[in-house]
């Protein structure tokens, strides 16, 4: 879980639970103010056609509030050193 700390840093985040597929991420309150998390990924393996992530955002207690994302994985750039 400490790849997670930098989340947790954020004021708003107050728990995140992860799996081999999923990051689940609770928040105190969501309100019209921007709010922009960065999640650490590390690649398993090289990935052919990499497709985008998808993000659901619902209210934990009315989950007929929800939302869908389609978010583009930035591909890391491999260092030019040698």
């Amino acid at each position: 879980m400490g790849v997670f700390f930098q989340l947790l840093a954020n004021s708003l985040v107050k728990r995140v639970e992860s799996s081999p597929t999923d990051v689940v991420i609770y928040m105190d309150k969501i309100n019209a103010t921007p709010t922009q998390l960065s999640i650490p990924m590390e690649r398993q393996s090289e990935v052919q056609n990499l497709q985008p992530a998808v993000v659901h955002l619902k209210d934990y207690y009315e989950t007929c509030l929800a939302t869908r994302e389609y978010l583009e994985i930035m591909p890391h750039a491999e260092s030019s050193e040698n």
